[in-house]
């Protein structure tokens, strides 16, 4: 019998020196004071002095017999001992251990640890957000007529008679201890009463939701999600208490907004953004302050206002939209056709709609029908894709658009034609009349080129068809006929 005794001494003194990746297992007779890395420290199982540690995982595994404890706390006294995630008393453990709250002990006192709520805690990301037990002391009444709140979390008891919104926008009225509507379109298992109603909230035709928070043998499977196209309050209790909560689609309730100091048809941001222009040849845009497009560019020139540009995309048989810089009156034309996408605080940008609706070319104060005193006539604009700071446009940029427009010119005045050249006699020594006519870049510097040039009365401007070096040819003419050439050419003639 002593030697039996004298192994289980020396067995026990053993564990107690074996201090490794464990912290501090309890001496059997007295308290020991150490520090460990991974666990708080083991129990006595005999119940002797509670042992400390500074352990960083579990609080500490109960003594499955009585006294002990472990933790962070040190041990005292003949089987006490505290400390977070430890047990203290008869068996008993609290704490604040991170992960969990220590194992409980199966013959004295329960444990939990801090954070957890009962019937099973939960509530962390990634985790099913678990109903506590009980029903109301007061059940909710219908919400018609009254300030409503939202739920910090949509669980019942807690979350009776307030709302629930999901992820796409659906509100809900929680309605705890109810039953719902017996129509059932569909019935699933959901991990808690939260995805329950976001199921209802993507699925059509649905208004309500019944679910089941704790299962009984003749029940339903535990958490059996029911979704029903009827709606409503309900004012059927449920006859066993917490075992259904209830859930129907409200609608949102009104938040709070100052009124907007915003302008009827403006074209200037920041009251043009949202807004839809038409341009005076009948194409609609939508305006986007703070925006733009940053797609492929195919052509720019300078314009005075967004409204100006927009103008002249609508012109642009190609342009399907425009970006506008604000500070530096820049303009861009693109064929970007849906909304743009890059946030810039200096920018306005526009698209097309298409040519319905909006306020007809309206600006200003003034109505679609009152004329603008300050418009150039249609037919005597200028077509603007031309300008100080345009390379050479194509002429299928520029075309058919500007077919039959008459420019107005340094005074001169042009009908344009589109894919015709005019056709004087080319013997008569007028083929490269004027100075240096070639080395004209644009369509609306050969026509200055031949208003600036005495005895000029038409011109012919190609691409690069007809130059070897790829600079568009401006042809001035002393005739002014009818263009009858057909090719890739503009042709103008003075009036």
């Amino acid at each position: 019998m002593k030697s039996n005794l004298g192994l289980v001494v020396s067995s026990v003194l053993g564990l107690a020196l074996n201090v490794g990746a464990q912290g501090g297992t309890q001496n059997p007779f007295a308290a020991v004071d150490s520090n460990a890395l991974n666990s708080a420290g083991n129990q006595n199982p005999f119940g002797g002095g509670g042992g400390s540690g500074t352990a960083a995982g579990s609080g500490g595994s109960q003594n499955p017999f009585g006294g002990g404890g472990s933790g962070a706390g040190g041990g005292s006294g003949a089987g006490g001992g505290s400390g977070a995630g430890g047990g203290s008393g008869a068996g008993g453990g609290s704490g604040t251990a991170a992960g969990s709250g220590g194992s409980q002990n199966p013959f004295g006192g329960g444990s939990s640890s801090a954070g957890t709520t009962p019937g099973g805690g939960g509530g962390s990301a990634g985790q099913p957000r678990l109903d506590e037990p009980g029903c109301p002391a007061v059940r909710a009444a219908a919400p018609s007529g009254r300030a409503l709140s939202y739920a910090s979390s949509p669980i019942c008891h807690t979350g009776d008679g307030k709302l629930y919104q999901s992820p796409d926008g659906a509100t809900f009225y929680i309605q705890c201890c109810t039953h719902g509507a017996q129509s059932v379109i569909k019935t699933l298992i959901t991990a808690d009463f939260g995805e329950c109603m976001d199921e209802c909230s993507r699925t059509d035709r649905c208004n309500s939701v019944q679910f089941l928070t704790r299962e009984a043998t003749w029940s339903d499977p535990y958490h059996t999600c029911k979704l029903s196209e009827e709606g409503g309050y309900s004012s059927e209790v449920c006859g066993v208490g917490d075992m259904h909560s209830y859930a129907y689609v409200v609608d949102p309730p009104a938040i709070e907004s100052p009124d907007s100091a915003g302008v009827l048809c403006s074209t200037e941001c920041p009251f043009a953004h949202g807004q839809l222009y038409v341009t005076s040849v009948g194409e609609s845009f939508h305006m986007d302050c703070g925006q733009r497009h940053g797609t492929q560019v195919i052509y720019r020139d300078h314009q005075a206002s967004l409204k100006s540009c927009i103008e002249a995309c609508g012109r642009l048989l190609a342009c399907h939209s425009v970006d506008y810089d604000v500070h530096r009156q820049i303009c861009y034309y693109g064929k970007h056709q849906a909304e743009p996408t890059i946030d810039a605080s200096g920018f306005a940008s526009a698209h097309s709609m298409g040519c319905a609706g909006a306020c007809s070319a309206c600006s200003g104060g003034r109505c679609p029908t009152d004329p603008d005193p300050s418009a150039v006539p249609l037919d005597d604009r200028p077509f603007p894709q031309d300008g100080d700071l345009g390379g050479p446009s194509a002429p299928e940029l520029l075309c058919p658009a500007l077919g039959g427009q008459i420019m107005d010119v340094g005074g001169a005045r042009y009908r344009m034609t589109c894919g015709s050249a005019t056709g004087c006699d080319t013997q008569d020594g007028t083929m490269y009349f004027g100075p240096a006519a070639d080395q004209q870049r644009t369509l609306n510097e050969c026509l200055q080129a031949c208003t600036n040039t005495p005895g000029c009365n038409s011109i012919n401007w190609l691409e690069t068809d007809y130059h070897p070096g790829g600079v568009a040819r401006c042809i001035l003419r002393q005739c002014s006929v009818d263009p009858t050439i057909v090719g890739n050419h503009i042709s103008g003639h003075k009036l």
